[in-house]
Parts: structure tokens; C-alpha cells; sequence
């Protein structure tokens, strides 16, 4: 079954989004048999007793994107709910989401929801009354800076010609070895991110750096000068190509792609090396996107913070006894360090024995 609605409020986790383009299709079918032990799927299919929705979404940027701020942000793992034109869900997952443009258009994101449950609720294909008067980005209000291999380039100096941002996730229903069938309980296996930029500009006059190295890219929303969003990027440089155009310039595009597994968080020191459970302990390193927690040996940190990719601020959990290595898990990767952090210890918990007399 497939349906296409277009012009209406599509409600995702209590933030509506006015969409210019809705499409959804709903089927039945058979699933693999997932290995939970082995991380991929068996050779066994069982029948579903469930329909799979699934959403797709388009819809003009007017400003900071909420979808995007989930799909980046640190409870990416948690799943969303959705109401469209009184068909709701409790629990739906992204697997795709992109925008892009080029000069003198109007940016649009597209985005992509897996459901699997069946939808609630009852349709109605009523136009909302009131809807609130909306300003689309123009592509006008874009710029980009960032580097290669060490070198800065910003669109001041060269015409910024188009751009495509891609987000992908693996999203798989988790149907457990032995099951007859899918319970129904909306439960999904979540795979690697990774997430895509490719761009041109033109009369670039620096050399291309090869493909494979690092590079940094920021692509600010602005109003005027006034920079009210920023996505960023760090990855790999995977792909490159310069043509000459007949009018005489250079057209240069660039791809990076940022594979989420690919940037194991590292930590290179940490401050204080003694304090009580309970103390403050400052983390220093790389890589810490969307960290999950924070251990210390074996034991779960009860509280940290996560404000950059370079800084997580932590408790000292409770049990700790003796040296421990400290370790940050992000959502692909996890971390290890040769540093190891010492509880201090009170003087009244030092005790020697009154009976000792020597050696």
C-alpha cells in the first residue's frame, strides 16, 4: 500500500514539521532471523505478525533543524514518535536524512522513518487551520570554511556552486534466534553511522589533496552575518575531481565522508590523578562524539558530561580499589588508555598493625 499526502503537519516527538511532501507505504513480509551472538542475520526467515510503515518526508529548512539535532545528538539511540494527520506510532527510527541545494534555490530536507509497529489511530486528510507563516533558507545564506591536509579555504574567496549532506544508519528489526515470529515490540537493531558532504566551488587555486587524507568542513546557516546553525564534519577526503568549464574557470567537487566507527575516542590525559568518590575528574583526548558512558575499571560513572569532542568532565564512581584504566564509550566505538586512576585515600582508613614487629 502506498499513499502520498502532500502540504501537511507532520508531528515528530511533540515538534511539528511542515511538510511539502509526504509518502507513505506500508507492507508485510518475511524477516530474517537476527544473531544477536554473531551480529548478522541467519539463513532462517520467519513470517511477521506485524505491517512495517515507512514515512518519507520532505520539507524547506527554516531554520535550526530539529531532525538533525537528533540524529547527531547524544540520545540518537532513543527511538521517536510521529503523527501524521492523526496516524501516530511510538516508535520510529531514521535511517536516512539529507538537504541540499544550489544558487538561487530553496534548501529542502528529506528524511526517511522506519516503523515497526502497526500505526494508530485514524487519518483524516484535514488541512490545519493555522499555520504559522514560514521563511525557507536560501541557498544564499549558506557558506562553508574548513581545511585539507592543514590548508584553510572559505567561500568568501571561492563561488560556493552546490552542496548534498547525506545521513545513514543502518536500521534492522531485531527478530532473536528462535522466535516464530516478530513480537510487535517495535524492537530494531542499530547499526554504523556515517554521514556524507559533497560540494563544488569554483576557481579553486590551491592543489587538490589526494583522497584518503583528513579534512574539516563547517557549513553555517546564516541571516545576514548573524551565524544561527552550523553543521560539521570531519572525515575523509574519499573522493575529488576538477574540470575545466568552457567558460574558462576551474570547477572543483569535493567528498568527505565521516564513518562515526572510524574515530575511536582516544584520551590523553586526565586531571586530577587522586579524588574521593564523588570528585570531579577532567578528561582530555579526541573523538568523544555522542559518548555514552564512562567507566572507570568495571564501574559505571554515575553522572558526566560531554560539551566537546575533546572534553568529558565525569564522577568518580563508588568501589574503586586500586589503579583502574579510565574508558569512554561512544555509540561505535570504545576507548582504552594506559593512564589508570588512583582513589585517594583518607588517613583514617590507613591502618598498621600494633602486633607487627619487624622483618
Amino acid at each position: 500500500m502506498f499513499f502520498n499526502y502532500k502540504n501537511c503537519t507532520f508531528t515528530l516527538s511533540g515538534i511539528d514539521i511542515y511538510a511539502s511532501d509526504v509518502n507513505l507505504s506500508i507492507e508485510a513480509k518475511n524477516t530474517a532471523i537476527y544473531r544477536e551472538e554473531s551480529k548478522k542475520n541467519s539463513y532462517l526467515y520467519a513470517p511477521e505478525d506485524t505491517v512495517d510503515s515507512k514515512f518519507s518526508i520532505s520539507y524547506y529548512i527554516t531554520g535550526r533543524d530539529s531532525v538533525r539535532d537528533y540524529l547527531l545528538g547524544g540520545s540518537s539511540d532513543t527511538p521517536i514518535s510521529g503523527n501524521f494527520c492523526g496516524l501516530y506510532f511510538n516508535s520510529g527510527y531514521i535511517p536516512s536524512y539529507s538537504i541540499k541545494g544550489q544558487p538561487d534555490s530553496l534548501i529542502k530536507a528529506d528524511v526517511e522513518i522506519q516503523v515497526f509497529e502497526p500505526l494508530k489511530g485514524l487519518f483524516s486528510s484535514s488541512t490545519p487551520s493555522v499555520r504559522p507563516t514560514l521563511y525557507p533558507l536560501n541557498f544564499s545564506n549558506l557558506s562553508i570554511s574548513g581545511y585539507f591536509t592543514g590548508q584553510s579555504f572559505d567561500t568568501n574567496t571561492n563561488n560556493f556552486l552546490s552542496f548534498n549532506y547525506n545521513f545513514q544508519r543502518e536500521v534492522l528489526k531485531d527478530l532473536k534466534e528462535g522466535d516464530s515470529a516478530f513480537s510487535g515490540n517495535s524492537r530494531a537493531y542499530l547499526g554504523k553511522r556515517n554521514q556524507t558532504f559533497i560540494f563544488e566551488i569554483d576557481n579553486y587555486d590551491s592543489t587538490l589533496p589526494i583522497s584518503g587524507v583528513l579534512g574539516s568542513i563547517a557549513l553555517n546557516f546564516k541571516s545576514g552575518s548573524f551565524v544561527y546553525d552550523t553543521l560539521n564534519l570531519s572525515g575523509l577526503i574519499n573522493s575529488k575531481k576538477t574540470t575545466l568549464q568552457s567558460q574558462g574557470y576551474l570547477k572543483s567537487e569535493f567528498q568527505l565522508k565521516q564513518d562515526f566507527s572510524h574515530f575511536k575516542p582516544v584520551i590523553t590525559d586526565f586531571t586530577p590523578r587522586y579524588l574521593y568518590a564523588g570528585g570531579l575528574v577532567t578528561i582530555n583526548g579526541l573523538n568523544f562524539i555522542n559518548v555514552r558512558n564512562v567507566y572507570f575499571g568495571d564501574a559505571k560513572v554515575p553522572f558526566f558530561s560531554n560539551p566537546s569532542t575533546v572534553l568529558v568532565t565525569a564522577t568518580v564512581p563508588t568501589g574503586i580499589k586500586g589503579a583502574v584504566p579510565i574508558n569512554i564509550e561512544t555509540d561505535e566505538s570504545f576507548s582504552s588508555t594506559v593512564f589508570n586512576f588512583k582513589p585517594a585515600v583518607s588517613g583514617g582508613s590507613v591502618l598498621i598493625s600494633q602486633f607487627f614487629s619487624g622483618l
